[in-house]
């Protein structure tokens, strides 16, 4: 078992707030979490604005955000937690991937991206890998990320010799 599959210390579970505004994800996400010994429902948020609201309130490990939810979406949301600096370590979880929402969710602190198609498996991997503050990108998320990287024009090098 590596350190992202063990327990973060002995006895604390990683405490994870769930940010979305359809009920069924949120239960679904609940009752997968809540299969997990080392993982444990801090609350439930159905926008962002009241999830900004209870991640200080709450003080959760980590925060699965939805991006596209209404009153105050993900993006800004996970920009309003960062700003909180209270350590939580935001994981966007989204249907989206387009491009206008990748680079920025990442810039606002994100730091993992994930899609709703993940496997359950990868998702509890993400989260417990996220509490070590390590980084997972969906791949599909990550082949956008290397095209817009390749896609950016190399300027020469302007090292000199002296």
């Amino acid at each position: 078992m590596s350190d992202v599959e063990s327990n973060p210390v002995e006895g604390h579970r990683i405490s994870v707030l769930i940010v979305d505004d359809h009920p069924i994800v949120r239960q679904g996400l609940r009752t997968l979490l809540e299969l997990q010994d080392d993982i444990r429902v801090a609350g439930e948020a159905a926008n962002g604005k009241v999830g900004v609201e209870l991640t200080a309130r709450l003080k959760p490990d980590v925060v699965l955000m939805d991006l596209v939810m209404p009153e105050l979406d993900g993006i800004s949301a996970t920009r309003q937690i960062n700003a909180l600096q209270q350590g939580a370590r935001v994981i966007a979880l989204t249907s989206f991937v387009e491009d206008d929402k990748i680079i920025p969710a990442i810039q606002a602190g994100a730091v993992s991206f994930l899609l709703k198609d993940v496997s359950p498996n990868d998702l509890m991997e993400a989260i417990r890998a996220a509490y070590h503050g390590e980084a997972r990108l969906h791949p599909t998320v990550m082949r956008k990320l290397m095209n817009q990287v390749a896609a950016q024009p190399v300027s020469p090098s302007k090292s000199r010799l002296t």
